[in-house]
């Protein structure tokens, strides 16, 4: 079993729930790694045999024995990053425990969570004292006895989850030990122009939406969509054109003096999303946020490209994706539902 590092020594980290599992059957990915899924939504605190535990269903992830408050604080937690991954390296009795959101590492931080940081890059393999450990220049992490095959595993996925911190609920016994890593930096790179000044030219035969010698769109010979697309700008009173990933941006959104457009405009070719229920998953070796059932971005091999987009559309609380011609648009763009009144009004005198 893992052991935990022992108080002296925390300055490093990597956050694994520690929990035990009786799910039935394990669904091992196509890496080598060995994963349950669960539904956290379903996840629950009881009281069975005189022990506190949290369960899903029949079954249970974690027993915490008579203490209830650090039970109900792991269920905070779980819920909290929307872990829906439990992870082993060796079973049954295994050295390491770890949780994923969707196939990624949960990032960000709780508010009063027990952490300790690391750095995933300067972390390696050592025996020490004949014992196999993974450390951080001269603290140890984690102890893997004599698996050493065990202790590489687990070096390479906190380095493939880019793991920097681990966390804790209860020390120094801790009843819960997990890994996350840190909120990946929000950085938005936005191009402003004044939309009463936008006008269409054909230049070199192509149709474009100009603002004096600037150039904000490209549509070809198709004229018609060119004129959508400039009537779209001015209706919402568009002023920023912004992108996520450049020079082949993987999305790009408009913004409204820094705010959603909002709203509809007659003829708008929408569809409806719920951003609270947007994710990020891996399906069949692409990243895409989904809602459900149903892709909505897809952005190739670009993690972190699909990261930030998510976070980008619940900031800004889009909750469409609109086009300008399909199936291959020349414009698209994102917009939420009515604005506030004071909003409204502001904008209407703009």
């Amino acid at each position: 079993m893992q052991k935990t590092l022992p108080v002296s020594l925390l300055s490093v980290a990597i956050c694994v729930v520690w929990i035990t599992a009786s799910f039935s059957t394990p669904v091992v990915a196509a890496t080598g790694e060995d994963c349950i899924s669960f539904d956290y939504n379903q996840a629950a605190v009881k009281k069975i045999g005189g022990r506190w535990k949290i369960v899903v269903g029949s079954m249970w992830l974690k027993d915490f024995g008579a203490k209830e408050s650090e039970a109900r604080q792991a269920l905070r937690i779980i819920k909290y990053y929307k872990m829906n991954s439990q992870c082993f390296v060796g079973r049954p009795d295994p050295s390491m425990t770890y949780y994923l959101v969707n196939g990624l590492a949960p990032r960000g931080a709780m508010s009063g969570e027990d952490s300790v940081s690391f750095n995933p890059a300067n972390i390696e393999v050592k025996q020490i004292g004949g014992r196999w450990k993974i450390v951080e220049g001269g603290h140890w992490i984690m102890d893997f006895a004599g698996k050493q095959s065990e202790a590489n595993t687990a070096l390479w996925i906190i380095k493939k989850y880019g793991f920097t911190r681990m966390c804790f609920v209860g020390r120094p016994d801790p009843s819960m030990v997990y890994f996350r890593a840190e909120a990946l930096p929000l950085h938005e790179d936005c191009v402003s122009f004044n939309y009463r000044n936008l006008e269409l030219q054909q230049i070199g035969g192509s149709w474009k939406i100009v603002e004096g010698g600037h150039w904000l769109l490209d549509f070809g010979n198709n004229k018609a969509e060119a004129e959508l697309a400039l009537k779209t700008i001015q209706h919402y009173k568009m002023n920023s054109h912004c992108f996520v990933g450049r020079p082949n941006p993987s999305m790009d959104y408009w913004l409204v003096d820094g705010k959603a457009p909002v709203g509809a405009m007659d003829g708008e070719d929408a569809i409806e999303f719920d951003p609270t229920k947007i994710e990020v998953k891996q399906i069949n070796g692409r990243w895409k946020i989904v809602e459900g059932d149903h892709w909505i971005l897809d952005f190739a091999g670009e993690r972190d490209e699909a990261e930030t987009a998510l976070r980008i559309i619940r900031k800004y609380g889009f909750s469409y994706i609109c086009f300008v011609g399909r199936p291959d648009p020349s414009m698209t763009y994102f917009r939420a539902k009515k604005a506030g009144l004071l909003d409204l009004l502001h904008r209407l005198i703009k």
